[in-house]
């Protein structure tokens, strides 16, 4: 299994208590981010990206390539905020890792969309490492704190991301989280299932601002929206032989899933534990 660095880790007392938040967005550039974008359809004219003979572009746009400008900051509600839009799947990153974090955001929904499905659709993935589309052919293999129509606060595996989450069957294909159940196994190695549902639906309307929490402590995390826990989950790796081992850290990613979205005060505080009422 390969390590993963640790380039950020939060201390409690080396510089920062569990009180302060720090900005992670500063509304003017993408200081301390990477943005990457995934092979583009065909029908899509990139300039200078080759294609094959059938038509077919052979590579990624890449990192920080955004000729489209998928990631930018517009003016709403009398701040700048993030926007999150066009047809290329990918995502913007952080350079830094972290560890042991309340990691909070508020969220609201556009009106364009070019990305394909009849629901509106982003992520934020945490604890994410390795190589840009390594995580389902898009993103960084990670953790998905799913943000999407219906089904915020699910749980997707990616790339070698795997969880431990007490669920119980919803259908023959669908799994939710119950706190009562015995924990199964989620990841992208069959036959585990890959998505875990939510419980409950504490979601917004498409126009309002939601609030996402997440909590990570060791490799614990808890799921919330606007104030309600939705999911739990016990952070798991897969490694080459098959085996799964704990994944306690990692970056923080941003998706972009063709569907127009608006990011605002992203923060993120260190924590030496998950609240107590938060686990019960």
């Amino acid at each position: 299994m390969k390590l993963i660095p640790l380039v950020f880790l939060f201390v409690v007392g080396a510089g920062c208590s569990a009180e302060e938040w720090k900005p992670l967005l500063n509304g003017k550039d993408f200081t301390g981010w990477e943005t990457y974008l995934s092979k583009p359809a065909s029908a899509v004219e990139v300039e200078g990206l080759e294609k094959n003979s059938k038509g077919e572009y052979t590579e990624a746009l890449g990192v920080n390539r955004d000729p489209f400008h998928a990631f930018s900051y517009v003016q709403m509600d009398g701040e700048p905020v993030l926007r999150i839009a066009g047809e290329i799947p990918g995502g913007i990153s952080t350079l830094d890792s972290f560890s042991n974090y309340h990691v909070r955001l508020q969220f609201k929904w556009g009106t364009l969309r070019k990305g394909q499905g009849t629901l509106r659709n982003t992520g934020l993935l945490y604890h994410a490492h390795g190589k840009h589309g390594d995580g389902n052919g898009r993103w960084l293999p990670s953790h998905q704190f799913q943000i999407q129509n219906g089904f915020c606060g699910d749980y997707v595996a990616m790339g070698d991301g795997a969880a431990l989450i007490n669920a119980k069957k919803a259908d023959e294909k669908h799994y939710v989280f119950d706190p009562g159940s015995a924990p199964i196994t989620f990841s992208n190695q069959a036959p585990d299932p890959t998505r875990c549902g939510k419980m409950g639906n504490a979601e917004k309307a498409e126009s309002e601002w939601n609030t996402v929490d997440l909590y990570c402590v060791g490799d614990q995390a808890v799921h919330l929206i606007n104030g309600v826990v939705v999911l739990r989950l016990t952070s798991r790796v897969r490694a080459n032989d098959g085996s799964l081992a704990p994944l306690e850290s990692g970056r923080l990613q941003l998706q972009a899933e063709g569907w127009e979205v608006f990011y605002r005060h992203l923060e993120i505080t260190p924590i030496k534990e998950i609240p107590s009422e938060l686990l019960k």
